[in-house]
């Protein structure tokens, strides 16, 4: 995942016409709680190394424009912001 737009490496997804980077990426992660998936993502034990499965690619890669919007939403509301 890219910070910049459009991203210059990483996986290169467009949601829409909008780039996947790092904000989205993490806000669609924590809407569908992929961490506490098993098929989706794997953690070392210290949670200092994240692995995203192939399968959470290709979800990734069916989201509409209107689940990522909702996301964001739900992402930045999540600490009051």
């Amino acid at each position: 995942i890219s910070r910049v737009n459009p991203p210059a490496d990483g996986l290169g997804i467009m949601i829409g016409d909008r780039p996947l980077t790092q904000f989205p990426f993490r806000a669609l992660g924590h809407q569908l709680q992929v961490k506490d998936e098993p098929r989706y993502c794997w953690q070392d034990r210290t949670g200092a190394v994240t692995r995203y499965s192939p399968e959470y690619v290709e979800l990734l890669r069916r989201v509409k424009t209107e689940e990522l919007d909702g996301a964001i939403e739900a992402y930045q509301r999540r600490n009051g912001d």
